[in-house]
């Protein structure tokens, strides 16, 4: 079957996407940005949607992703809620969509409805457990409150958008593309709003059909944490013996009622057993990662204790050396050997 002809200017924004992505005044951020707009002509485009692919794959852009996720959240570190937050800082970091439209302002005392604004702020802070903490029952919540909400407002396009938003700032791809799709269905006319949300649904679409396949991000766990739990007994046996080692630290906190309207119900809890056994089930599902430019048998090394210091480079070898402090030892063993996993060369 023929590809789709598309007009002249759209290729012409492709070509341009290539060439940006090794250009020293744009980059591979910025190659990916012109890929969304087409994109949000196009949604089929498949050249765009694999150019993004190849943009993301650069070295440099690989290595400054893994330094700066690496502030938040340490890449052994396999706990279950922790990959979300990984895909979070990623697309929070590479994200170039900007509201242009004063009707979707980006202040939290703005974006909301003002009818619903306050149950909205409960919904958002809702989500916030989940995301942070790892509180399933949060998100649950969140969605619950999020969806009554849009129920209840005078302006139910602008609530999804602004829930669409907020899903997407925090990792939650899937939900902020059902959001924004219904936005768009409340806009249908085309203008300003509409452009704003094609371009936003555009990136976020492709986030969530792509995100078990961005570079720098480590190969998702088995939701037991057991990286985590063996990398922890090294470094504080106390707390990996602890019972909030892998389970959240802080119980879930029920939503504000004076956020909420008097009638309103939260949505019942599921049973411990049926909770469970979905854990069991997503516990004994093999996870397949596709090879990608960081080696990440790096971190099967350190937690198996398995590192031969002497394969890895003089100078690494004599910077160990001159330490006497096994915790700290252990820390630039990680350092070094995160390092040597990074790709080598632009492709």
């Amino acid at each position: 079957m023929p590809e789709t002809p598309y007009p002249d200017y759209v290729q012409r924004m492709f070509a341009q996407a290539e060439a940006m992505i090794t250009d020293p005044d744009y980059g591979p951020i910025e190659a990916a940005a012109l890929c969304y707009e087409v994109l949000a002509l196009f949604p089929n485009h498949a050249g765009a949607a694999a150019l993004i692919h190849k943009a993301l794959r650069a070295p440099s852009l690989i290595r400054d992703m893994r330094k700066s996720i690496g502030r938040h959240i340490d890449e052994w570190d396999d706990r279950p809620w922790q990959e979300r937050r990984r895909l979070a800082l990623s697309y929070r970091f590479l994200s170039r969509w900007e509201s242009q439209d004063e009707t979707y302002s980006l202040d939290k005392d703005e974006m909301w409805p003002a009818d619903v604004r306050d149950m909205a702020e409960e919904g958002r802070h809702q989500l916030l457990q989940d995301y942070l903490l790892g509180q399933p029952r949060g998100a649950e919540v969140a969605w619950h409150i999020f969806t009554e909400a849009i129920r209840r407002t005078n302006d139910p396009g602008k609530m999804m958008f602004a829930v669409g938003y907020v899903y997407a700032d925090q990792g939650y791809f899937a939900e902020a593309v059902e959001m924004l799709e219904g936005a768009l269905a409340h806009n249908a006319t085309p203008g300003a709003a509409q452009t704003e949300i094609r371009r936003l649904l555009a990136e976020v679409r492709w986030w969530r059909d792509n995100q078990e396949r961005i570079p720098w991000i480590p190969p998702v766990g088995d939701g037991s944490a057991r990286r985590f739990q063996r990398m922890m007994t090294r470094l504080d046996p106390e707390f990996a013996q602890s019972e909030t080692a892998v389970a959240p630290i802080l119980e879930h906190i029920p939503p504000d009622p004076d956020n909420l309207p008097n009638d309103f119900a939260l949505p019942p809890l599921l049973s411990s057993e049926l909770t469970a056994t979905i854990a069991a089930h997503l516990g004994s599902t093999p996870t397949e990662t596709a090879a990608g430019p960081v080696d990440w048998q790096y971190l099967d090394r350190i937690e198996r204790g398995e590192v031969d210091i002497t394969q890895l480079p003089e100078w690494a070898q004599y910077l160990l050396l001159e330490l006497d402090n096994p915790e700290q030892e252990m820390a630039v063993l990680q350092y070094v050997l995160s390092l040597l996993a990074n790709p080598d060369e632009e492709e």
